[in-house]
């Protein structure tokens, strides 16, 4: 869920003018689901998928759709879209442009042709681009909003990394160790991206829980929360691996119900001694 409120966020673009005229102000907006769309096609294979766009303003929208392929620009993930006449040829849409009443919906469906888009890894986006003028006051609101789609045609890429950092508090008031770990794709530049597979490891119980990291390309390093339940008292080592790299590191758990009964656990078993080495008690009296 993390990961798709943050592709969310890459992808819209919200372009306002001025927002103060006569009586009212406006704000367009537009809906669209899914926020990525991802599939593996075999060789010559063919794939039709949809997207589900709805108009949730008071004023009808015109749109049109726009097929864009992307790239990551650094660390944080943020995405730089481009024109790329390949995928364009590969994505094919059923519209080109429509039109959304209030409160309407539509799926419009697209078909993706493996034969026509490059072998290997492939990332791009379709877009919708709204606009709309508000009576004579001209004034134009524009929202790009779209869903990414990721495509691993035929073989996939390489798919090379390393787990560069392990982060997470030494000591956790909770039962689960929450933190993120940093892993960086170490394939040869040229290629695109890919989701590393992780696993984490929590000793001495031998728990282990695998994870899909977040999209990283070539070159560039992404950080992936991590939240593993463990019992709520102890000491444990937590690892981070992908292949024959990983990161560990120590964390106490402490719950603060399990730290209250070994308090009073602790404060009885320290009675019931101080007891024992006090020995029973005697009368001064003697007849």
């Amino acid at each position: 869920m993390k990961t798709l409120k943050l592709l969310a966020v890459g992808l819209l673009v919200a372009v306002a003018g001025a927002s103060i005229f006569s009586s009212t102000t406006h704000a367009l907006s537009l809906k669209v689901s899914p926020l990525e769309y991802r599939t593996t096609l075999g060789k010559g294979e063919k794939k039709k998928g949809y997207i589900d766009i709805s108009n949730p303003n008071l004023e009808s929208i015109k749109i049109r759709t726009q097929v864009q392929a992307f790239k990551q620009t650094d660390s944080s993930g943020s995405l730089r879209f481009f024109d790329d006449e390949q995928l364009a040829a590969g994505v094919q849409l059923d519209l080109k442009e429509f039109e959304l009443k209030s409160r309407e919906a539509l799926r419009m469906y697209f078909l993706i042709d493996g034969t026509k888009l490059p072998k290997g890894d492939v990332y791009g986006a379709i877009f919708f681009i709204s606009s709309d003028t508000f009576g004579q006051a001209t004034v134009t609101q524009q929202v790009r909003l779209g869903t990414l789609l990721s495509i691993v045609n035929e073989t996939p890429g390489a798919r090379d990394a390393v787990v560069e950092k392990l982060n997470t508090n030494t000591v956790q008031f909770d039962t689960h160790i929450r933190g993120s770990y940093v892993i960086k794709n170490t394939s040869a530049s040229g290629t695109t991206g890919f989701y590393p597979e992780t696993t984490l490891k929590v000793w001495p119980f031998g728990k282990e829980q695998r994870i899909t990291s977040r999209l990283v390309f070539s070159g560039l390093s992404r950080a992936t929360d991590f939240d593993v339940q463990t019992p709520p008292f102890g000491v444990y080592r937590i690892t981070a691996a992908y292949g024959t790299s990983s990161q560990s590191r120590w964390v106490i758990v402490l719950h603060p119900v399990a730290i209250l009964i070994f308090a009073v656990l602790l404060t009885a078993v320290a009675f019931v001694v101080y007891r024992r080495r006090r020995g029973p008690k005697r009368s001064k009296f003697h007849i």
